[in-house]
C-alpha cells in the first residue's frame, strides 16, 4: 500500500500547476476524485474480463503512458488485477466502488503527508 500511495503522490505532482507550489485542498480533492474515478474504470473493466495488457493499451492510447501519471496508472492497474473477478454483476459494482475509494483515500492521505 505504501508504494501504491507514492506512486500516486509521485504521479500527481507532475501534474501539479508549478513545482514547489501549495496545492489547496479544493485542487487536491479534484486530483484524487479523478484518480479515483479513472480507478474505478479500470477495476469495472476488471471485473467485465478485460485483460491486464488490454487496459494498459487502452491508458497508452489515452496518452498517459510514458509519463508519471501513466505510470502512477499503470501501478493502480496491477493493484486492481490482484482482486479476483466476481461472476456477480452486483458484487462487481460493489469491488469497483471499494477500490475507487480506496485509492481515493490513498491519494488524500499521500497528498496530505507529502
Amino acid at each position: 500500500m505504501h508504494i501504491l500511495r507514492a506512486a500516486i503522490v509521485a504521479g500527481l505532482i507532475a501534474s501539479t500547476p508549478a513545482q514547489g507550489q501549495e496545492l489547496s485542498p479544493k485542487y487536491i480533492a479534484t486530483l484524487c476524485t479523478a484518480m479515483g474515478g479513472l480507478s474505478e474504470t479500470i477495476m469495472v473493466l476488471r471485473q467485465r474480463g478485460v485483460t491486464m495488457p488490454q487496459v494498459l493499451d487502452i491508458l497508452e492510447k489515452g496518452g498517459v503512458a510514458g509519463s508519471l501519471v501513466g505510470e502512477t496508472m499503470s501501478e493502480v492497474t496491477v493493484q486492481a488485477f490482484r482482486i479476483a473477478r466476481s461472476d456477480d454483476p452486483v458484487t462487481q459494482q460493489r469491488v469497483a466502488e471499494i477500490f475507487r475509494d480506496h485509492i481515493e483515500m490513498a491519494c488524500l492521505e499521500g497528498m496530505q503527508g507529502k
